[in-house]
C-alpha cells in the first residue's frame, strides 16, 4: 500500500525505513531483556523470602518441641521435688535403696527419649539418691557446679539449664536441668536433677526438609554449640567464635537472618536464627546458598538463551519480511493495476493521492492529472448538496460508505458506478485516507431494467390471469354451490357435487401456482396478530370435514390445556400449512384415521414453540420418493399425479413458509401404513385474555367408559378426558363395554357417563345403547353418541334410546367438554348447541343493505344468490360510476366494490365515495378481486376501502366477513343512538336544501336560541306556563327539522307536562343546547 498513499517515495526514504524498523526491533529486544532481567531479579528475591519464610516456620516448630520437653522435664522434677521434701528436710526416714526404687517409679512417667536419669541431690551437694543409669555411680559433689550454686543461692531461681556436660558413666553430652527443693520455712533443702541429652535434639533435627547442605544448629547464648544436623559430635560442648549472632543477639533481636560462610564448614548458607522463649538456647537453620538458587539459575539460564535466540529470530524474520514486503509491494502495485474495477485513494480532505490503472480507463483522467485534485472532478451534476454531505457524514461516523453514483469522464460523459469507500486508519485510530473501489456499472443497469420490465410485465401479466381465471371459477363454485341448495334430483345432486368438488380442486391448484410465483417474486406478505391456537385447527377441521363426510374415516384433533392461550403470530400462514398437510391426508386415505396433534413448549427469549402433528393411515409415502418431497411440482409418483390430482407444490410451499417463520418441518412414513408430518414454529405469547380457559378439573371426579373400535380415538378421547380430570376406561368393542359396565355397578362403582362410536363392527353403539338401556341397573345411565351419519334419519332412534347427548364427527373439543357435563349435570342443559350440517348456512342475525358493484352478470348473480342465502338485501351496480351515484341517493349498510370494472374502476370509484359529505362518505366499503399478488390488498386500503375478500367468494370466509362488519356497524348505531345530533337526517337536510341554505338554517337557529331560551327562563320564574310551552313548542320542532334530536326530544316532554316546570329544568335544557351545538356541524361549515 505504499505507493497507494505515496506514489514517488524516495528510494533514500526506504533506506531510512528500514534502519527505523532494525532500531525498533533493537530496542524492543532490549526492553524485553530489561522485563527478563527485572523478572530475574525478583525471582532472586522470592526465592529468598521464600526460604527465610520456611526456615522462620521451622524455628517455631522447633522452639514449641523443645520448649514441650523441657515443660515435662520440668514437670517431673515438680513431682520428685514434692515426694522428697519431707526426706531431705529430716522428718520422713526412707532408706536409700527404697529411695532409689521410688525415684526409678517416677523415671518411668518421663519419656525415654527425653531422660533416663533422676537425682535428688542434699543441700551439701552430695548425691543423695539416684534413678536410672547413674543409680550404680558413687556419691558426687556437685556443690561446685554453677547450677547448684545459683539454685542454693537464689530461691526463686526455678528450673536451671545447665552448659552442655560430658557424661562420666557413658560419655554423652547432655544438659542437666535441676529444680530447687525449699522446706516449709523456705530453707534450701538441696534440688532434684535430670539429665536431658543433646541426641534428643539431634532427633528433632533430623526430620526436617532442608535440602541436602541444610544445617541445623542449637547453642546458648554463650555460644556453647548444644547439637547440629548434621551431626558434628566433636564440636559439641565448644564455644563459637567469630560468628555474627551474638552482636544480633546483645541488640535484643529474637530472630533475624544473614548469608555468610558457616564458621563449621565454610558451606556459604543463608542463616535464619531464633532465641527461644523462656530459654537460653538459639536455633540456626541454614539454607545453602547453592540450593536456594538453583531453580533461579535454571530460569536464568532459560532466559538467556531464549533471549539470544529471539534476538536471532527477531532479526531474521526483519530481514526476511524485508525481502517479503519487497516483493508483496511489487505484487500489490501489479495488482493494483492490473485490476479492472477503479481505485483511488484520498487525504481526508478529498484529495486524490493515489489511482489505478482502472480509474484511469473508467474516468479518462491519467493518473498524473487526477493525483492532486479533489474528487469534485468527478461529480455529475445530478446529486445535490445534501447527497454528498450525507455521504461524508456515513464516512465520518462508520467508516464506510456504498451505493450507486452517477459520475463523469473526463470527456462529460455521465456515467453510473457502483462505489464503496472505506476509511484507512493509522495505529491511533485516527482516519489518514479513505479508499474507493468502483466499477461502471452501465451495462449493469440495462440490464436490471430489462429485468424489471420483465418483471413487471410478469406481475401484470399473472394479475390479468389470475383475475380471468377466478372471475369465472366464481361464477362456476358460487352458482354451483347456489344450484346444490335448491331442489334437485339424487343424480342432478351427484352431477353438482361434482361440479363443486372438481372447481375448488381446480382453484386449489391455481391458488397453489399463484402462491409458489409470489414466493419466487419474494413478495409473499405475513402478518403479526393475536390468535388461538384451538379455534384456527377446530376451523381447519370445519373446512375439511364435508371431505370426510360419507367416508370411513375419522378426523380427530388433540389440543392440550396448555396451548389454550393467546399468541401472536401469522394464523393465516398457519391455517395454510394445515389446510395443506391434513388435506393430503384425506386425499391418501381411504380409511381409517385421520388425527391432529398440537403441543406448546417453552422457547428461548421468553417465546412459545408450538408443533403440530398429523398422522394418518392412509397409503404411505415409497422410500425412494422421500428425498425429493418438498420439491417442487412433486408427488410420490405420476400414478398419484393421475388417480389422486393435485399440483405438487403444497409441501414445497409449506416447507418455504415454515422457513419464513423461522421453524422446521418434517415427516416420517412408511408405504402402506400412513404418514406422519409435523412441523415446528416459533410464536410470542400474548397477555390477553383467551375466549375459552380451562381450569383442569372440569370432570373431576367423573369415572367415564369410551367405547370406540378405533384406538387412534380411544387415546385421544382418553387424553382430552383426563386432560378435564375425569377417570377413563376405554375398550374397542361393544360386548367388552357390556360386561365392563355390569361388572362395575355390581362392585359398587358405576361409570358416570359412556361415550359410543357410532359404527363399529359386530356390535353398533346402537346396538349397546339398546342393551344398556333395557338393562334395568344402566337404564339411566347417560349416554353421548359420536356419529358422521345423517342425523335427519338418525334422529328419532336416538330418541327412542333416550340418547343424552348427540355429537357430530369431526368433534371439537368444547363440544365434547359441554356435552358430557350436560349429561352430568354439571352445566344447564340450555348451554346444547344446535348441531347442522357442515352445509348448511346461518342466516344473519343483523341483516345488511348492501350494494354489490360488479361488472360481470354472473358473479352478480352468485355474489345477490350468497348474500341472500344470508339473509341480507342486495342491490347491484353494474360499474364503478353506477355505484357512486347509488351511495350518493340510497341508505347503505355496506358495499361490495370489484376493483376491476369499465368506466371507473373500484379503487376511483372508492375515493369519489369518500368525497361525498358526511355518513354518505363513510359507508363500509368491501374490495372484491380476483387478482393475486400482494399489492392489491394494500392498493384497497391505499384507496379508502375498508376489507378486502378474494375470488371465488367462499360463504365461510364472506359469512365471517360480513358478521364482523355487521357488529361493527350495530355498535356504531347504538353509539349514535345516545348522540345529540342525527348525522343522517342533517346529511337528508343538506342534500334536500343545498349545503348553503342548510347552513344559513343552522346558524340561524343557533343565532336565536340564547333569546328564547331566556324568554322561558322568564317565563318559568313568573309562572308563565302558557307561554313557556309555546316558545318550547317552537323551539321543538325547529331543532327536530335540523336534527338536534336530544334537544328537541327535550322540549318535547317540557311541553306536554302537566305540572309547572321549574327553573332548573330549564338549565338542564341550556346545558343540552351547548353540548347539542358542539356536536352539530360548525358555524360557517359549507
Amino acid at each position: 500500500m505504499t505507493r497507494f498513499l505515496k506514489p514517488h517515495q524516495p528510494i533514500e526514504n526506504r533506506h531510512w525505513l528500514r534502519y527505523a524498523t532494525y532500531a525498533a526491533a533493537l530496542l524492543m529486544l532490549a526492553g524485553f531483556g530489561s522485563l527478563l532481567s527485572v523478572d530475574l531479579i525478583e525471582s532472586r528475591q522470592n526465592e529468598y523470602k521464600t526460604v527465610q519464610r520456611d526456615s522462620d516456620n521451622l524455628s517455631r516448630v522447633l522452639e514449641r518441641q523443645i520448649l514441650t520437653a523441657v515443660e515435662k522435664i520440668g514437670i517431673l522434677l515438680g513431682e520428685t521435688a514434692f515426694h522428697f521434701a519431707p526426706v531431705l528436710n529430716g522428718t520422713q526416714h526412707r532408706d536409700r535403696l527404697q529411695a532409689n526404687l521410688d525415684l526409678n517409679r517416677l523415671l518411668a512417667f518421663a519419656p525415654e527419649a527425653m531422660t533416663d536419669s533422676l537425682r535428688v541431690i542434699d543441700a551439701q551437694g552430695r548425691v543423695a539418691f539416684n534413678a536410672g543409669h547413674s543409680a550404680s555411680l558413687p556419691d558426687l559433689d556437685v556443690s561446685d557446679r554453677a547450677y547448684f550454686q545459683r539454685q542454693k543461692s537464689d530461691p526463686r531461681a526455678g528450673l536451671v539449664l545447665s552448659e552442655p556436660l560430658r557424661s562420666h558413666l557413658t560419655g554423652v553430652w547432655l544438659v542437666t536441668l535441676s529444680l530447687r527443693v525449699n522446706a516449709p520455712d523456705g530453707r534450701f533443702l538441696g534440688l532434684v536433677q535430670a539429665a536431658l541429652p543433646t541426641d534428643y535434639f539431634q532427633s528433632l533435627f533430623a526430620g526436617l526438609d532442608i535440602g541436602k547442605s541444610g544445617s541445623v544448629t542449637l547453642i546458648d547464648t554463650d555460644m556453647h554449640l548444644l547439637a547440629r544436623y548434621p551431626a558434628q559430635p566433636q564440636l559439641t560442648g565448644t564455644t563459637l567464635e567469630g560468628g555474627p549472632i551474638p552482636p544480633s543477639l546483645a541488640k535484643g533481636e529474637i530472630t533475624g537472618s544473614l548469608e555468610v560462610n558457616s564458621p563449621i564448614d565454610d558451606v556459604l548458607r543463608l542463616f535464619t536464627y531464633r532465641k527461644l522463649d523462656q530459654l537460653p538456647y538459639v536455633v540456626v537453620i541454614g539454607r545453602a546458598h547453592s540450593e536456594i538458587i538453583e531453580g533461579w539459575r535454571r530460569k536464568a539460564i532459560f532466559y538467556t538463551v531464549a533471549f539470544v535466540g529471539l534476538g536471532l529470530a527477531l532479526l531474521s524474520f526483519l530481514y526476511l519480511l524485508q525481502r517479503h514486503t519487497e516483493e508483496n509491494r511489487r505484487l500489490i502495485n501489479q495488482v493494483f493495476d492490473a485490476t479492472r474495477e477503479g481505485i483511488v485513494v484520498t487525504d481526508i480532505s478529498g484529495k486524490i493521492v493515489a489511482a489505478n490503472a482502472g480509474f484511469t480507463a473508467i474516468s479518462g483522467y491519467s493518473r498524473q492529472e487526477a493525483i492532486g485534485q479533489s474528487t469534485a472532478i468527478l461529480r455529475s451534476g445530478r446529486h445535490g448538496t445534501d447527497f454528498y454531505e450525507a455521504l461524508w457524514d456515513k464516512l465520518r461516523r462508520d467508516g464506510t460508505w456504498r451505493g450507486e453514483i452517477w459520475n463523469r469522464r473526463k470527456s462529460g460523459e455521465i456515467y453510473p458506478q457502483l462505489l464503496s469507500i472505506s476509511a484507512i486508519r493509522n495505529r491511533n485510530g485516527v482516519v489518514t485516507n479513505y479508499i474507493g473501489v468502483s466499477s461502471d456499472i452501465t451495462e449493469l443497469q440495462q440490464a436490471r431494467q430489462q429485468a424489471e420490465a420483465g418483471n413487471l410485465a410478469k406481475s401484470e401479466f399473472l394479475a390479468t390471469m389470475s383475475h380471468e381465471i377466478r372471475t369465472p371459477m366464481n361464477g362456476v363454485i358460487g352458482m354451483t354451490g347456489l344450484l346444490l341448495d335448491t331442489r334437485l334430483s339424487e343424480e342432478q345432486r351427484i352431477f353438482a357435487q361434482t361440479i363443486r368438488e372438481s372447481s375448488e380442486s381446480l382453484l386449489s391448484v391455481i391458488n397453489d401456482i399463484l402462491d409458489f410465483s409470489k414466493m419466487e417474486a419474494g413478495k409473499l406478505d405475513f402478518e403479526e396478530t393475536s390468535f388461538e391456537i384451538r379455534p384456527l385447527v377446530e376451523g381447519v377441521i370445519d373446512i375439511l370435514s364435508p371431505r370426510v363426510r360419507g367416508r370411513d374415516i375419522d378426523l380427530t384433533c388433540l389440543i392440550p390445556a396448555g396451548a389454550c392461550g393467546v399468541f401472536r403470530g401469522d394464523p393465516g400462514r398457519l391455517r395454510q400449512i394445515l389446510l395443506n398437510l391434513v388435506g393430503n391426508a384425506v386425499k391418501f386415505t381411504e380409511r381409517g384415521t385421520i388425527s391432529i396433534l398440537v403441543a406448546i413448549a417453552d422457547a428461548p427469549d421468553g417465546r412459545a414453540m408450538l408443533t403440530a402433528t398429523v398422522a394418518d393411515t392412509g397409503i404411505g409415502i415409497p422410500e425412494a420418493a422421500k428425498a425429493r418431497l418438498f420439491g417442487t411440482f412433486t408427488q410420490a409418483d405420476a400414478s398419484m399425479a393421475r388417480r389422486y390430482g393435485g399440483s405438487g407444490l403444497g409441501l414445497a410451499i409449506c416447507k418455504r413458509i415454515v422457513d419464513w417463520l423461522g421453524g422446521e418441518i418434517g415427516f416420517d412414513s412408511r408405504e402402506g401404513e400412513g404418514s406422519t408430518f409435523w412441523f415446528k414454529v416459533p410464536l410470542l405469547r400474548s397477555d390477553e385474555v383467551p375466549s375459552e380457559t380451562e381450569s383442569g378439573a372440569e370432570l373431576d371426579g367423573a369415572t367415564i367408559l369410551v367405547v370406540d373400535d378405533t384406538s387412534t380415538n380411544r387415546d385421544i378421547l382418553r387424553q382430552q378426558l383426563e386432560g378435564w380430570g375425569a377417570a377413563v376406561v376405554a375398550l374397542d368393542s361393544a360386548p367388552a363395554a357390556i360386561e365392563t359396565v355390569r361388572r362395575a355397578k355390581a362392585a359398587g362403582q358405576p361409570f358416570d357417563a359412556v361415550i359410543l362410536d357410532h359404527l363399529m363392527p359386530e356390535m353398533s353403539g346402537l346396538d349397546l345403547a339398546v342393551l344398556l338401556r333395557r338393562d334395568p341397573a344402566t337404564a339411566a345411565l347417560p349416554l353421548v353418541m359420536a356419529t358422521s351419519a345423517d342425523l335427519t334419519a338418525l334422529r328419532p332412534r336416538l330418541d327412542q334410546l333416550r340418547i343424552n347427548e348427540i355429537l357430530v364427527k369431526p368433534v371439537r373439543q368444547s363440544a365434547l367438554l359441554n356435552a358430557i357435563r350436560r349429561s352430568l349435570g354439571r352445566l344447564p342443559p340450555d348451554t346444547a348447541q344446535t348441531i347442522v350440517p357442515a352445509e348448511d348456512c346461518p342466516v344473519a342475525t343483523n341483516p345488511l343493505r348492501i350494494l354489490v358493484a360488479e361488472d360481470n352478470a354472473i358473479n352478480q348473480q352468485v355474489a345477490v344468490g350468497l348474500l341472500t342465502k344470508l339473509g341480507h338485501r342486495a342491490d347491484i351496480a353494474d360499474d364503478g360510476a353506477e355505484a357512486i351515484e347509488r351511495v350518493a341517493a340510497g341508505e347503505y349498510d355496506l358495499v361490495m366494490m370489484d376493483m376491476q370494472m369499465p368506466l371507473v374502476d373500484g379503487l376511483e370509484a372508492t375515493r369519489m365515495i369518500r368525497a361525498l359529505p358526511f355518513a354518505k362518505g363513510k359507508v363500509t366499503i368491501i374490495a372484491m378481486t380476483a387478482n393475486a399478488m400482494e399489492g392489491d390488498r394494500d392498493a384497497c386500503l391505499a384507496a379508502g376501502m375498508d376489507d378486502y375478500i378474494s375470488k371465488p367468494i367462499d360463504l365461510n370466509r364472506l359469512t365471517d366477513m360480513l358478521a364482523k362488519w355487521g357488529d361493527w356497524l350495530r355498535a356504531a348505531r347504538d353509539k349514535n343512538a345516545d348522540s345529540p345530533v342525527d348525522h343522517r337526517a342533517i346529511d337528508e337536510l343538506r342534500n334536500a336544501l343545498g349545503a348553503e341554505a342548510f347552513q344559513t338554517l343552522l346558524d340561524r337557529f343557533w343565532a336565536t336560541l340564547p333569546a328564547a331560551l331566556a324568554e322561558m327562563r322568564r317565563a318559568a320564574e313568573s309562572g308563565d306556563t302558557a307561554a313557556l310551552k309555546a316558545i318550547a313548542h317552537a323551539q321543538a320542532g325547529a331543532a327536530g327539522n335540523l336534527g338536534l334530536v336530544r334537544l328537541s326530544r327535550r322540549l318535547l316532554t317540557l311541553e306536554r307536562r302537566d305540572t309547572d316546570p321549574g327553573t332548573a329544568e330549564i338549565e338542564e335544557i341550556v346545558a343540552l343546547a351547548d353540548l347539542s351545538r358542539r356536536a352539530a356541524p360548525p358555524t360557517g361549515a359549507g
